[in-house]
């Protein structure tokens, strides 16, 4: 049990989920754009994640 609080607890920190915000924020903005597929997005941001810490 202790394991799975400290998990949510490590999730649920600032950084986390203004991380998270900001990637439903561009998804949203991203599938509004009429050509690009999610495949193309997802190879266009995935160099953004390299320098993100894993649990981010």
């Amino acid at each position: 049990m202790a394991i799975w609080l400290s998990s949510i607890q490590s999730v649920c920190t600032l950084g986390v989920m203004l991380y998270a915000l900001i990637g439903v924020s561009v998804g949203m903005l991203i599938g509004t754009l009429p050509g690009l597929t999610s495949t193309m997005v997802i190879a266009i941001l995935t160099p953004l994640t390299f320098w993100l810490e894993p649990i981010q």
